[in-house]
């Protein structure tokens, strides 16, 4: 009884909450209501945040976590539900004797769902609380195009063939590749590509080891070309233990290329495997030793052979401009390349220092390169060292020969920035003619443009260069006597100071890259102008007080990650150079004593009082470069005249009036007198920014913006985020005339670029880049009149924009008007629910014919893509993808009343289409297009899609294709073309199959027997049909992968007994 007692109870209490809770959707309607709205509130704060955070991440070349782009879609999903509920409410709320008189059983009805809908939406905000929103997209392998002015010899072809035919053999696991100056690396570059490209390799992947081998950097470079991420503070074994696991629990081929070895090197320590266990990664190393191949050992050694005398000449005569039709100069040029011994290295460096000489020169450099004799350099040929001697002594200016020197200071393989050279430049004195840095820089550009042509420097991207090992050796060996002695130790792995012996005779010391932990005190080095100390990886330097008391002539000083007084550099009156990056300061006020101080860089840099207390008395100062040191606005009042700045700000006072005073003042720092400037205002995590004069900004006033109105005639870069209160807001009269890209974030209050009938002159006529992203008041983005004067845009790319309706507004122009997006390149669009047009209004002065790679994603208003007039100039689209658009019915729509239309897009090669659940076909009304170089076909979820022409015409081409669930059933079975051209093309299917005669998606063959080869071919429908083509392709085709879902497997057993899984897998 007392069980049955308490049984009772507790259904009575189940039973009495329940009867609450309906009684509660009745009359409690009001507050439920109150209660959904807040909710979609807050749930709408979180996916602002999350959609914020990962645009950020996407801009650093991460792609989100799977569960948070699933995380937004049910969140988008939600509030879409929620808002059809509010309109409901309202209209329930505005029924009979204006509400007085409610229908009961609907409010139960509104209520009930208001209450679900707002747990729903508690849980997903619980669900967004997320560690990390995105992870870095997987790198791909080497693909280094050949150098300039390269050509190919039998010597490198024969090379490359007999390294390659190694590779191929199973017992080969490691092979050496010697001779310095042969052009080893660019023999390993261009084996690397080969390989891939024969597809003898998936993967191939590059380190360069230099002389002092860092093995974290070499894991680092691995890593990096494998897409592979460590972890923050993870050591050196737990790294090489990821490395070991990556190249070894894959299928895929890997050749690991270790280029510039100088000695033996530890394989395990950095997780490289070399087993003869597994054969599926293979090593080639570049070294200029030959023990090091040995000590290493490598299987085979392939010395890399020399040019013979007629490739030597000919290269020789390519390198200096020689004609083939210059008799003359044939006796000299063979004399000269003869001595060079078949060294390309050598004869590109001889070649072009005599360019543009006459004969006599050219009988001068080859007896020069006759009588020299350099017997007291190991490991490399000596002709080589006198060649490049002998290039450096032809340089034409001194100022070309120090940049030159100045080269070999940075550490072996390192990216030189030029903006480095440029200021250790101003520092030494090499540029006291030029009135501006701009001049200097150009002046810089100029010698280092000629020591490019020299062939003494190599580009290593568009503001770095780099020094080969071989010419970095030569050009510590020229200073180590004479008027400029260096010592170049950067990189060397030292623990301690250098010998003290000989330091009063040099100019300049490097050595950055090494684990210096404390400097000795008391070293007189009265002539050092230059001192390199520190390094990013390395550990702190600590620097004594009396460290520079013996170093007064010292000119260029710069510190990495030290920690140090600044009263100790009050001796230095010559300083010019001072940069102290990452470093911990004390007494900043000494600064003001350092009265020639020009270049100063302070970049994340920790010191406790205001930088402004030593800055206002120096009066040459001209660079000041304070990013990752965050000060406020008001402390630039106190900087002296600048040229050139970079630092990140914070701007929090109170909001100026359009009518104060204020407007028309530079209450914080004259910024007309800036030539280049990158700054970030209010930024958190500031990011790297492009172009010479770049802005960012952030949580501000809009009134702000006027404070900053000086930078904007040369500002190239600017990103505002979350400005408030722009709709009144007027652009200076010729604001942003060489602005090259605009991103404007989460300006909720925005409704369109520019305001007025009348643009500021030469408004955007720069344009290149246009990033839109979280502007939900936005309704159009460009229109016709602005559009005219973009003539420029390249890209554009718009995010989250709820209420954007369309992206281009044309009308019809005149004939005198200018074609219009003649040079757009990228179109990207993404979650913009009320997006209707993209081109809206008369285009026949649109012109499409650059444009290269559009994607459109979750905009469920918009109806197609193209018109029929655009697509039709679409002649360099390679690819298009569009996914969930639940409205689009055609990719390309009929404009105009010709049926027939053929629409050629000669050049696109990827195209993908996904969940569009109302795709009807590509083209509308029996139009049709041809893809003729198509490569890539995906097709997802599209239930109604009907291309049947499309595939007809384009199947031929077809390198791969994904097809997936939701095609209308039967669909590709009602192909014969498909089964015809099956055997001619590869066919890569992730298909879950459906039964001709069903509609459930979900299932697949239900209650069908195991299938005999004839009986049944009907009934297993398109997955039979297939299974049986693939049975026809041969080996000469890339390998073929099939997916099946899980109802579907219980056949493959079968259909693999069959032979009709034959180089499947599954």
């Amino acid at each position: 009884m007392e069980i049955a007692a308490g049984i009772a109870s507790k259904i009575g209490e189940y039973l009495v909450e329940a009867t609450v809770h309906q009684v509660r959707y009745l009359f409690c309607f009001n507050s439920i209501v109150d209660d959904l709205k807040n909710e979609e509130i807050n749930l709408k704060l979180s996916e602002d945040r999350i959609k914020q955070e990962v645009e950020r991440e996407k801009r650093n070349t991460k792609e989100p976590e799977k569960d948070v782009e699933k995380w937004l879609m049910d969140v988008y999903n939600v509030v879409a539900e929620v808002q059809k509920l509010k309109e409901d409410i309202q209209v329930n709320k505005s029924t009979f004797l204006n509400g007085w008189c409610p229908n009961l059983g609907r409010r139960y009805q509104l209520s009930r769902k208001a209450a679900k809908k707002t747990l729903i939406m508690a849980k997903l905000q619980d669900r967004g609380k997320f560690d990390k929103v995105a992870h870095l997209k997987p790198l791909q392998g080497i693909q280094i195009s050949a150098p300039r002015d390269f050509m190919s010899f039998a010597a490198t072809k024969l090379g490359s063939d007999q390294i390659i035919e190694a590779l191929k053999d199973e017992m080969t696991m490691m092979i050496g590749n010697a001779t310095g100056g042969a052009g080893k690396t660019t023999l390993a570059n261009m084996i690397g590509n080969e390989v891939q490209e024969q597809k003898i390799f998936d993967e191939v992947v590059k380190a360069v080891v230099s002389q002092n081998p860092n093995l974290i950097n070499i894991q680092d470079q691995l890593a990096a070309s494998l897409g592979l991420m460590f972890e923050e503070k993870s050591s050196l074994e737990e790294r090489a233990k990821r490395l070991y696991l990556r190249f070894t629990d894959t299928d895929k081929r890997i050749l690991i290329i270790l280029d510039d070895v100088w000695a033996k090197l530890d394989l395990a320590t950095i997780g490289i495997p070399f087993d003869s266990d597994y054969k599926r990664c293979k090593i080639l190393i570049t070294t200029r030793r030959q023990h090091a191949c040995i000590s290493m050992g490598c299987q085979l050694r392939f010395p890399l052979n020399t040019l013979n005398e007629e490739e030597g000449l000919a290269l020789l005569k390519r390198h200096a401009g020689v004609n083939d039709g210059d008799f003359s100069m044939n006796d000299v040029a063979k004399e000269v390349a003869s001595e060079c011994k078949g060294l390309p290295l050598a004869i590109v460096a001889v070649g072009s220092a005599l360019k543009g000489k006459g004969i006599n020169e050219w009988k001068a450099v080859s007896q020069k390169l006759k009588n020299s004799k350099l017997f007291d350099v190991e490991d490399v040929d000596a002709d080589v060292y006198a060649c490049l001697k002998l290039s450096y002594d032809y340089l034409k200016s001194e100022n070309t020969k120090f940049v030159f020197l100045l080269c070999s200071l940075f550490p072996e393989d390192f990216k030189i920035d030029k903006e480095d050279l440029l200021r250790y430049g101003i520092g030494i004195g090499l540029f006291d003619d030029a009135d501006t840095i701009e001049d200097a820089r150009n002046e810089l550009h100029l010698l280092v443009t000629n020591l490019k042509d020299c062939c003494l420097l190599l580009d290593a991207g568009e503001q770095f260069v780099k020094m080969h090992d071989i010419v970095r050796d030569v050009a510590l060996w020229i200073a180590s006597e004479g008027k400029n002695v260096f010592m170049g130790k950067a990189g060397n792995g030292l623990t301690e100071w250098p010998k003290k012996y000989g330091l009063d005779c040099h100019t300049a010391i490097s050595l950055t890259d090494n684990n210096i932990k404390v400097l000795p005190t008391g070293l007189e080095c009265p002539k050092l102008e230059i001192l390199l100390l520190g390094g990013y990886n390395h550990c702190n330097v600590v620097v004594p007080d009396q460290f520079f008391k013996q170093m007064k002539a010292l000119k260029i000083l710069t510190i990495i990650k030290g920690e140090l007084s600044l009263e100790s550099l009050e001796l230095l009156e010559n300083i010019r150079t001072l940069q102290l990056i990452k470093c911990t300061l004390r007494d900043m006020s000494s600064l003001r004593k350092l009265k020639r101080l020009r270049i100063l860089n302070l970049r994340f840099s920790y010191f406790v009082c205001e930088i402004s207390e030593g800055l206002g008395d120096l009066d040459e100062l001209r660079l000041l470069d304070l990013r990752e040191t965050r000060h406020p606005l008001s402390v630039m009042r106190r900087f002296p005249p600048l040229e050139e700045f970079y630092g990140d700000i914070e701007f929090k006072d109170v909001q100026i009036e359009p009518t104060s005073s204020e407007i028309n003042s530079e209450p914080c720092f004259d910024f007309s007198k800036l030539r280049r400037y990158k700054i970030n205002l209010n930024v958190d995590f500031p990011r790297y920014l492009p172009g010479t004069t770049a802005l960012e900004m952030k949580d501000i006033e809009a009134t702000t913006l006027i404070l900053f109105k000086a930078l904007y005639p040369r500002l190239q870069y600017f990103a505002l985020t979350n400005a408030m209160d722009t709709s009144q807001q007027q652009a200076p009269p010729i604001a942003f005339s060489n602005l090259t890209k605009l991103c404007l974030i989460d300006i909720n209050r925005l409704t369109e670029i520019c305001y007025g009938a009348n643009y500021p002159r030469k408004f955007l006529e720069n344009l290149e880049i246009l990033y839109v992203s979280t502007c939900h008041s936005m309704h159009s983005l460009l229109s016709a009149k602005l559009l005219r004067q973009l003539q420029k845009l390249k890209e554009v790319e718009v995010n989250f924009c709820n209420k954007l309706q369309e992206v281009f507004r044309c009308h019809n122009e005149k004939e005198s008007d200018p074609v219009l997006l003649i040079y757009l390149a990228k179109l990207n669009l993404v979650d913009s629910r009320e997006l209707k047009w993209i081109w809206k209004g008369h285009t026949n002065h649109v012109s499409l014919q650059n444009l290269t790679d559009v994607e459109v994603t979750k905009c469920p208003s918009l109806a197609y893509i193209f018109s029929v007039s655009l697509a039709k100039s679409l002649v360099q689209l390679k690819k298009l993808k569009v996914r969930k658009c639940e409205s689009l019915k055609h990719i390309v729509f009929n404009d105009n009343d010709r049926k027939g239309n053929v629409v050629a897009l000669p050049n696109l090669r990827d195209l993908q289409l996904e969940e569009l659940p109302n795709l009807i076909s590509f083209c509308s009304e029996n139009n049709y297009s041809t893809w003729p170089d198509l490569r890539k076909l995906v097709l997802i979820c599209c239930p109604n899609l009907a291309i049947e022409a499309e595939l007809a015409a384009n199947v031929h081409s077809f390198e791969e294709i994904l097809v997936t669930l939701f095609l209308r059933p039967g669909y590709l079975l009602d192909q014969p073309h498909l089964d015809q051209d099956l055997s001619s093309y590869a066919f890569f299917s992730k298909y879950s199959c459906v039964h001709r005669n069903k509609s459930e998606h979900a299932s697949c063959f239900p209650g069908v027997n195991p299938p005999t080869l004839k009986s049944d071919m009907k009934a297993l429908g398109t997955l039979a049909t297939y299974l049986m083509a693939l049975a026809l392709l041969n080996s000469g085709l890339p390998s073929i992968r099939a997916h099946y879902p899980p109802t579907s497997r219980k056949w493959i057993p079968h259909f693999r007994s069959r032979g009709w899984l034959r180089g499947l897998r599954a």
